[in-house]
């Protein structure tokens, strides 16, 4: 137990810097790079959280809501432990318990997601998609124009059924 608590004072660890040679532009660059990327995870929330008037709420559901700003925040929390405080306050063990926490709520928004994607499209709009979907795949460089004027056509449907779902 107290090798444990010796791991979380970070007494063990040594910072980043001193496992070898950085130059200072190299550390400034990884640095900002993790701490931009850690404000913009710890943003998007707050976009997702207010859409846009007349739209249709991504998530309809709060606790899938929850779920995907949890995982949301953190990613974004590992970028700032690993890109950023690794650098002044190197504690692995933490570091390691806060990615395998990450890795959790990930595989529970994945599944979350996908019970999501269900309830935003109908059988029939599934479906619509995969049709377009082959049809894309199918069509080659050499398609004649009656081809282009149905491809042309299923990526209107397209549009219409994502507008519909979401909203303009």
């Amino acid at each position: 137990m107290s090798e444990l608590l010796e791991g979380i004072r970070a007494t063990w660890w040594v910072p980043r810097w001193h496992c070898g040679w950085f130059p200072w532009w190299l550390i400034l660059i990884y640095v900002t790079a993790n701490a931009v990327i850690w404000l913009s995870y710890e943003h998007i929330p707050f976009v997702l959280a207010k859409p846009e008037r007349n739209q249709k709420h991504l998530f309809s559901d709060q606790k899938q809501s929850r779920q995907f700003v949890r995982f949301i925040r953190a990613c974004g929390r590992g970028h700032l432990l690993d890109g950023v405080l690794v650098f002044v306050w190197p504690n692995y063990l933490v570091f390691a318990l806060w990615h395998a926490l990450t890795a959790w709520v990930s595989v529970r928004t994945s599944f979350s997601l996908h019970q999501l994607g269900n309830q935003l499209l109908s059988e029939q709009e599934r479906e619509a998609v995969l049709d377009i979907s082959e049809t894309i795949s199918a069509a080659d460089a050499d398609a004649d124009e009656a081809e282009l004027r149905e491809i042309m056509n299923s990526l209107k449907l397209a549009n219409e059924t994502i507008e519909r779902v979401f909203g303009e």
